[in-house]
């Protein structure tokens, strides 16, 4: 029957056509989704920033003072000391070092604002691009994808006062711009996580991984609770188990060289812990991952529903349990995050059209009715000092504009501008003696200084005024503070630094105290057990003119009238010190600087013991010349060799997939 051919072979092609059709539009959809969130990118984000934002707002000063360290000191070193701040503290040995080194090192190329600048513009690009590669690779189709897609995008623009870090928010207004770079790292990773369980190729999502953990910690924390799920899920396919286990075992190897010194030495990491999570957000995120695990049907999505179940109990047992001094709100934007693609993944398919079309509404309301603020704050002209501050002087500037503008931007642009050293700063979880920098400078101005992720001591703080006035001296003593920059009266200042919104700052000369001192008493020995407290306690007292602390027995040495001591040598970053001590005998001699495993001393060649010594500096006996170096440790050299055979291992394992294919 020729009729009856042709009339099916006729539906066919229209059916081919309806199908056409139908695909096109859908791929025109994606086409304007992707259209439109460039080009919101481009024009009322990214230009703005790069022409006109003057990096002021909070963290910002500190990130690009970062760079600039390990441009101009560090490089081609990754980690090493630096003593512009806490009496010296170890640049990126607690904080993960990937956006300071990319880049310093895009900065030998370009100036170091725009290098930054660039290094932002590149991680917003990539967020999107990463959200949409994240839902491809979870089996949404096109269309699907790019809508997943513009939905995560417009819940970057939620929380307008909240700096949970990840929204544009934290972004713009707190400076948390590695948080941008590190989610976008991170939902590249989600998507090759769940394509190396289908392909068994394990060495891409490696990378990434390791990637994440040398960029930001919480978002390293939850690509591990990710890879955790992933395992739980797994268990009971030995293929699948193996490949994820490769995954785990090759990201610990490539981030060896900074995960392995972090946990080594990771008594010196000074933090408190910021809870800022409420029960209310705990409770409901809760019940909402508790229903996913019980709607979902989606076998592929599972692990990640169970990653968030972990995420869960791990913020409940850390905030009301644990105690553990983390930023718990950093993770609340995953939970988020992840509502789009969840939706899709739990919802029937029959209704994803009425999905589809509420995600699109509310994303553009929610895009259009939020502003954000790229431009930043305006500019603020900090005065070239006219004095000559030694190396080894530090001033100590407070309370740094905390009433009008972010408090770290005189902190860091003054330090930069003049290259000198200074004693607060943005990494204050660096420095054991960042507590006690804290203290001082709410001693100076009450209730008006900037503190965050450190223990301050508000209960044994004096109020006392003379009582204040009588111990300031010697505790700008140990930390050799001959300078100060602050708000005061000022008929006895040196010279106006700033002004700015009607908020006066000058430059103060207070004495000539030295980076090292021969000690003429005797340290006192306490117990090592709540040693923090102890030296809190000493530090806010009258005992701190009298005497300093250790943990230890120590030798039995005193200091003469006759001693003296002089600095024959000191090196840029201050990790080298040569002292000649003139005495008939070996004196004790405080270092003010921070304490850390790395220091070395030696006494005319030969290796001495360091004590600690209150709060934490180093205290050496001995005389002639002697040498403080600042060397690797076993957990560098140990993470050393194991970055390198985890690279070995890259090689071979790309090489073997390449001669495969």
């Amino acid at each position: 029957m020729p009729e009856l051919k042709e009339i099916t072979a006729i539906l066919r092609q229209e059916r081919t056509i309806k199908i056409l059709n139908k695909e096109f539009s859908y791929d025109f959809v994606s086409l304007l989704i992707f259209a439109f969130i460039f080009t919101y990118l481009l024009i009322i984000i990214i230009l703005p920033f790069v022409l006109y934002n003057n990096l002021v707002n909070w963290d910002l000063p500190g990130q690009m003072f970062s760079s600039w360290y390990q441009k101009e000191y560090l490089f081609p070193h990754i980690t090493g000391w630096n003593p512009f701040y806490f009496a010296g503290y170890p640049q990126n040995q607690f904080y993960p070092p990937l956006w300071s080194c990319v880049t310093a090192l895009i900065s030998f190329i370009i100036p170091l604002v725009a290098a930054f600048k660039l290094m932002f513009s590149l991680s917003l690009i990539l967020l999107p691009i990463s959200f949409y590669f994240f839902a491809r690779k979870f089996h949404l189709s096109r269309i699907s994808s790019s809508i997943t897609m513009l939905g995560m995008f417009s819940i970057l623009f939620l929380f307008p006062n909240k700096y949970y870090g990840g929204n544009f928010a934290s972004t713009f207004h707190a400076g948390l711009i590695v948080h941008m770079l590190a989610l976008a790292l991170f939902f590249f990773y989600l998507g090759t996580l769940n394509k190396s369980i289908e392909t068994k190729r394990f060495v891409a999502t490696s990378i990434l991984l390791a990637l994440i953990i040398l960029t930001h910690i919480i978002v390293g924390i939850f690509s591990i609770i990710i890879l955790a799920g992933f395992l739980i899920y797994n268990l009971k396919n030995k293929e699948k188990f193996l490949t994820l286990i490769k995954i785990s075992i090759l990201s610990f190897l490539l981030s060896s060289f900074w995960t392995i010194p972090f946990i080594g030495k990771i008594a010196f990491l000074s933090s408190s812990p910021i809870i800022a999570v409420s029960k209310t957000f705990i409770i409901v995120s809760s019940i909402i991952v508790l229903l996913s695990l019980i709607l979902n049907k989606n076998k592929e999505y599972s692990p990640i529903i169970i990653s968030l179940a972990i995420l869960s109990i791990l913020m409940i047992l850390s905030i009301y349990i644990l105690k553990i001094p983390i930023h718990n709100y950093r993770f609340i934007m995953f939970f988020y995050l992840l509502i789009p693609i969840t939706l899709f993944k739990i919802i029937p398919q029959k209704f994803w059209q009425i999905l589809a079309i509420i995600i699109l509404i509310s994303s553009l309301l929610i895009i259009f009715s939020n502003k954000i603020n790229p431009i930043g704050e305006e500019n603020i002209n900090i005065q070239k000092l006219n004095y000559t501050i030694s190396p080894t002087e530090r001033i100590l500037i407070t309370p740094s504009l905390e009433k009008s503008i972010a408090p770290h931007v005189l902190q860091h642009y003054l330090v930069m501008n003049n290259d000198i050293k200074s004693l607060k700063g943005l990494f204050i979880e660096s420095s054991k003696n960042g507590r006690f920098i804290f203290d001082l400078d709410e001693e100076l101005i009450p209730r008006e200084s900037s503190f965050w992720g450190a223990p301050v001591d508000w209960n044994i703080i004096p109020r006392n005024k003379s009582f204040i006035i009588d111990i300031l001296p010697a505790q700008f003593n140990l930390f050799a503070i001959n300078w100060i920059v602050g708000p005061i009266n000022p008929t006895n200042s040196s010279q106006k630094i700033i002004d700015f919104q009607n908020n006066a700052y000058y430059l103060y000369h207070l004495s000539n105290f030295s980076l090292v001192e021969i000690l003429n008493s005797k340290p006192t020995q306490i117990t090592s057990d709540n040693w923090d407290d102890k030296v809190a306690t000493w530090f806010l007292s009258k005992e701190v003119k009298e005497t300093i602390l250790v943990d230890e027995k120590v030798p039995e040495y005193l200091g003469k009238p006759n001693d003296s001591i002089e600095i024959l040598n000191i090196s840029k970053r201050q990790d080298y010190l040569k002292l000649q001590v003139n005495s008939s005998d070996k004196v004790p001699i405080l270092v003010k600087i921070s304490y850390f495993p790395n220091w070395k001393a030696y006494e005319n060649g030969k290796e001495i013991k360091i004590y600690k010594a209150s709060p934490y500096l180093m205290l050496v006996y001995g005389t002639g010349i002697i040498e403080l170096k600042y060397k690797s440790t076993f957990w560098d050299i140990l993470g050393n060799l194991l970055t390198i055979l985890g690279l070995i291992s890259l090689f071979y394992f790309t090489y073997k997939t390449k001669k495969e294919n």
